[in-house]
């Protein structure tokens, strides 16, 4: 062997080593931490939370503990959200499907089609009265200003949901009078005064801290689902207004004349504070409808938000039933599953 070949196979031997050594102690890692634990799914973080209060839950702080839904349920409960907007969307009952889920205690969250945007609608009623709340938290005389309406134009003909109030052409109303039956009537006359009354910076300012955002003045607002729960979370968590704000804003959320869609998925007695919206695209048979809201399951209030498109809005109404329905029947069961072991 000459001298180039010899350094050559010296190299060879210190590579050849180097390797051995390289994957034993990458063994030895991989069998140290399935013995010790390290390196595995760290225990779930549960939320510690103030409560004492009937619709917000404040955060205090985060400690170890078990899950109501864990990881299987969650995959269990995408599995089925994924094939029912499959089926929907083949069969033609929908052009697109978005939905979010979470768990608002311990923070599981799946998402499906979470990046197809959609036009709002009426869900902006809710941004629009945290920004007066938000207002109000230092000026609290706000909602007791009283406003005039005299708009000609009735804005809720259009509706294919029907309201069963609305405010009164030739009426005052106070800011406070006319949130609520902004939120809970939907009604478009009422958020037509509160949208020109409030100043449009502060209202701008409000709506870019909720992640609501559109390219210039005369484009439409458009979001995903995900970045409209956010407006939700943010009530739920006490995190933008203060606490009795926040619970007045999901009590009249929790009001809603809206007996379809999430609402409608739920058995009688189950609290829910929701909002929905809908919007026809003028010239097309497209529609959008909408319907996002917290679900006050007993020990577990989650998050779900639904947003359509389709031909036909009962039929994009049924499907948001339906769809909340079978996230409540897998809480559901998965929570009694668990009392049930834990019985035992």
């Amino acid at each position: 062997m000459n001298r180039i070949d010899q350094k050559q196979y010296h190299w060879l031997r210190w590579v050849v080593a180097g390797a051995l050594f390289a994957g034993g102690l990458l063994a030895g890692v991989i069998i140290d931490r399935s013995l010790t634990g390290i390196g595995k799914r760290p225990a779930a973080l549960v939320e510690k939370r103030e409560g004492g209060y009937t619709f917000i839950n404040p955060l205090l702080e985060c400690e170890g503990g078990a899950d109501i839904i864990g990881d299987w349920e969650i995959r269990t409960l995408r599995r089925k959200i994924d094939a029912y907007i499959g089926d929907a969307v083949k069969g033609k009952r929908a052009y697109q499907v978005s939905v979010y889920f979470r768990d608002l205690t311990n923070g599981p969250a799946l998402g499906a089609n979470t990046e197809a945007q959609f036009s709002p609608a009426s869900l902006l009623k809710v941004p629009l009265m945290i920004a007066y709340l938000k207002m109000a938290e230092s000026r609290p005389s706000l909602l007791k200003e009283q406003i005039l309406y005299d708009h000609r134009q009735d804005l809720n003909t259009s509706k294919h949901f029907k309201s069963s109030r609305s405010i009164e052409q030739g009426k005052r109303y106070s800011i406070d009078e006319l949130i609520q039956m902004m939120i809970v009537h939907s009604d478009n006359n009422a958020m037509f005064l509160l949208f020109n009354h409030l100043d449009r910076e502060f209202r701008d300012k409000v709506y870019m801290d909720l992640g609501i955002i559109r390219q210039d003045a005369t484009s439409d607002y458009v979001m995903n689902v995900e970045q409209y729960a956010f407006s939700f979370r943010v009530l739920f968590n006490a995190s933008y207004l203060n606490r009795e704000l926040s619970e007045q804003a999901l009590r009249y959320l929790a009001q809603p004349d809206f007996p379809y869609g999430i609402f409608g998925g739920v058995p009688p007695g189950i609290t829910v504070a929701q909002k929905y919206g809908e919007r026809i695209h003028e010239g097309t048979d497209v529609k959008e409808l909408h319907d996002c809201g917290i679900v006050y399951f007993p020990h577990m209030p989650y998050l779900v938000c639904v947003m359509t498109k389709g031909a036909d809005f009962d039929v994009l109404a049924g499907m948001t039933k339906e769809m909340s329905a079978i996230i409540f029947n897998e809480i559901s069961g998965n929570y009694s599953a668990r009392q049930g072991k834990g019985r035992k």
